[in-house]
């Protein structure tokens, strides 16, 4: 979303796959990459772009954070992006991480 126009649409949405999987998706309308930057974002301290004129500001973790968080749950999180066409970051985690209404409220009392 930070590459997004202000004002563009995002779109999420979530839902439990055929295999019992959760799968929560975002999907932006920003300057998205080039399939072949994909490994390179989700890099540690990498960043596509890197000029004098860079508009964006960071260190280059979040999205490499965001998997190793992901990870730790045993999911995963899947980029699909095309340059001017946005990215869908999709994640999904195994049925062994969600919980029911009554079991979070268990735990939180």
């Amino acid at each position: 979303m930070k590459f997004s126009p202000p004002g563009s649409a995002v779109t999420l949405a979530a839902g439990l796959a055929a295999d019992g999987w959760l799968e929560l998706s975002v999907r932006d309308h920003g300057v998205g990459m080039r399939p072949e930057d994909i490994a390179t974002a989700l890099s540690p301290f990498a960043q596509l772009d890197q000029g004098v004129t860079r508009r964006h500001e960071g260190v280059g973790l979040g999205l490499p954070l965001a998997v190793r968080l992901v990870e730790a749950h045993g999911g995963t999180l899947v980029l699909d992006s095309a340059p001017d066409q946005g990215c869908t970051a999709t994640i999904r985690l195994p049925p062994s991480r969600i919980m029911t209404i009554e079991e979070l409220l268990a735990v939180m009392c």
